[in-house]
């Protein structure tokens, strides 16, 4: 029995997210409104797509 780190896991699903969100929040005064609401849903739409994914 050997315990293991899934660090591509927590990558995908906890690190890349928060920096595009925070990569998100330093353009909010030059993107318009429309492109802000597309580029946050598609963030949410990809972090459940990858936790549904790998839900035991």
């Amino acid at each position: 029995f050997v315990l293991r780190r899934k660090t591509l896991f927590f990558t995908c699903n906890l690190i890349v997210p928060c920096f595009l969100i925070s990569l998100l929040t330093t353009f909010v005064f030059y993107l318009s409104d429309h492109k802000i609401t597309f580029s946050i849903s598609i963030l949410v739409t990809l972090t459940v797509f990858f936790l549904v994914s790998h839900a035991p």
